[in-house]
């Protein structure tokens, strides 16, 4: 079993609380059956530690920035009967733990979701359910590095009802996001869409009332209502009168000079 951190120095802790080496770490778990659990990374250390469950179970609890890798060796020795050919050795073969945590943006409550395992892209059928109680993180383990050819394998995830990156929790919408890669553990982030609210009504505008149109001022002038109409009578008197009038006078001269005449 390998250990490695990068840029850190993996120090290995009993289940009693002491430093370990490499070797008594790995001989005190020799031939034991244990599982892995997780914790938060530190920015200086790389931890490796020891501990027992409620049951008594082995675990070993590392941290997200340390990877794992399991080497198992099996050799045979030649059998008692002579006569038998020696079966071959059966090659190394390299393993690894592929974890995945979850982590929530929720405006409510949240349940268990699943996460399926994917080879090289297809679907495996190895389905991990992720909840409160487990801490919402959960590892694949024991999965081959390499086929028989010596090509090693892709791992991802995929959320377990997720379609297009979406995930419905009844009436509730998350976008689901992937990050990580299958070395250093995957993290798959669920952030709900908040509802819409409904559009209000619009209210109707209110139109403004047309102003009522002065009317049109005649060109005309109103008719005096004191004027009496025009009948033709008045003017034919007057002119008759005027003609008289210039009768007489001429009459009147005519008389002054016959008179003027006979003196």
């Amino acid at each position: 079993m390998d250990f490695d951190a990068k840029d850190k120095i993996v120090k290995f802790f009993g289940t009693d609380k002491k430093e370990l080496t490499k070797d008594e770490f790995l001989k005190m778990i020799q031939g034991k059956k244990y599982s892995f659990e997780l914790k938060e990374a530190a920015e200086d250390k790389a931890e490796v530690e020891l501990k027992y469950d409620e049951d008594g179970n082995l675990i070993i609890v590392y941290p997200v920035d340390v990877v794992i890798t399991e080497v198992a060796k099996v050799t045979f020795t030649n059998t008692e009967k002579p006569e038998e050919p020696e079966e071959p050795p059966t090659p190394e073969t390299k393993t690894i733990t592929v974890r995945v945590n979850k982590v929530w943006q929720a405006l409510g409550k949240t349940r268990d979701i699943q996460v399926e395992l994917y080879i090289n892209g297809e679907a495996s059928g190895k389905i991990l359910t992720l909840n409160a109680a487990n801490g919402w993180s959960a590892s694949f383990t024991n999965l081959d590095l390499e086929d028989e050819s010596g090509r090693r394998y892709t791992y991802t995830v995929r959320e377990v009802g997720e379609k297009d990156n979406i995930y419905n929790i009844d009436d509730r919408k998350f976008e689901v996001s992937y990050s990580g890669e299958m070395y250093k553990g995957f993290t798959i982030l669920n952030k709900e869409v908040p509802p819409e609210e409904p559009e209000e009504p619009e209210e109707p505008e209110e139109e403004e009332p047309e102003e009522p149109h002065e009317p049109e001022e005649e060109n005309e002038k109103p008719k005096d209502k004191n004027r009496l109409p025009k009948t033709g009578v008045t003017e034919d008197a007057l002119g008759i009168f005027l003609g008289l009038m210039i009768l007489l006078g001429l009459v009147y001269i005519k008389k002054k000079f016959i008179v003027e005449k006979s003196k």
